[in-house]
């Protein structure tokens, strides 16, 4: 009976644990080659409850896996567009845009 009690707490603990996991796919549509994903990678790697940052530079699009107890799609999307990167419908801080390499902005 105490072994089935330890199961079923591991099993129980576990699924609290994998519920905080998330997946959001954020449009990426400034990004130009492998130095903007180079960028957001090391952006977003920054941040506290990222897991998985996988981006798409053809389709301009990124699959972020994080931990929604410490990180959230608004920050994420702020993380991206700090660096000059627009990230969904938020647009790039125009600052850092311009100090974006010239292969990294737009008709670049």
């Amino acid at each position: 009976m105490k072994f089935t009690s330890i199961i079923l707490t591991v099993i129980l603990s576990v699924g609290v644990i994998a519920c905080s996991k998330s997946r959001a796919e954020i449009n990426l549509p400034t990004i130009m080659c492998g130095m903007c994903e180079d960028n957001i990678k090391n952006a977003l790697n920054d941040l506290e409850g990222i897991k998985i940052v996988k981006i798409d530079v053809e389709k301009k699009v990124g699959e972020i896996t994080f931990d929604n107890q410490k990180v959230d799609l608004t920050s994420i999307e702020k993380a991206i567009t700090a660096i000059g990167y627009q990230a969904n419908d938020n647009i790039a801080d125009p600052i850092a845009y311009e100090t974006l390499p010239k292969c990294c902005k737009v008709g670049g």
